[in-house]
């Protein structure tokens, strides 16, 4: 698993990649998952989810004037 953690100038970007069975569009969502996404919206910013070659990558991007 590798996380990465970057400042933009408005936005901060959080990434989490794995390399494991990767992730479908169909997947549904647990408890976890339900509270980034409400977390996300209550500070101005997104979640998104893409497979990769092998695994998954989660970005998550929050607004900083939030």
């Amino acid at each position: 698993m590798e996380v990465e953690l970057r400042a933009k100038e408005t936005h901060v970007l959080v990434s989490v990649r794995d390399d494991g069975i990767g992730c479908s569009a169909e997947a549904k969502s647990g408890l976890g998952t339900r509270l980034i996404n409400l977390l996300a919206t209550h500070m101005k910013g997104t979640v998104a989810r893409k497979p990769l070659s092998q695994g998954c990558e989660v970005q998550v991007s929050i607004a900083l004037d939030s």
